[in-house]
């Protein structure tokens, strides 16, 4: 498989989870941030409604792989546009959290301590 990079990221993501990409959301695809961001926003929506999903467990280890990318672009993506997204639903939170490999969780607990300090 390809390494995970910010020019790639978009195209791995529609492999690994297709139906994001036919859920009907509004994004701009050659904007990894915003697609990030509305991916963000949607697995909130999962993890609310179908927490043990085979989507769920497919978007945990697409996280899990861009926590592990060694990409710096990479993992500011996740930080920025999918963990302070994330941040903001405590239910989503704590489902996500508990569901992440050690590096993914580590970032996602410093994200929302830094994000909530700020509140």
């Amino acid at each position: 498989m390809q390494e995970l990079r910010y020019a790639n990221v978009v195209s791995r993501l529609r492999q690994a989870i297709p139906e994001f990409f036919l859920s009907g959301e509004q994004f701009y695809e050659d904007l990894p941030h915003d697609v990030l961001g509305t991916f963000a926003q949607v697995l909130c929506r999962w993890l609310r409604d179908q927490p043990e999903g085979d989507t769920v467990c497919r978007a945990v280890d697409f996280i899990n792989e861009m926590a592990g990318s060694g990409n710096d672009d990479v993992v500011n993506l996740l930080e920025v546009s999918v963990f302070e997204v994330v941040c903001d639903e405590q239910g989503s939170y704590l489902a996500l959290r508990n569901k992440l490999d050690s590096p993914a969780r580590q970032i996602l607990e410093v994200v929302c301590a830094h994000q909530w300090s700020r509140s």
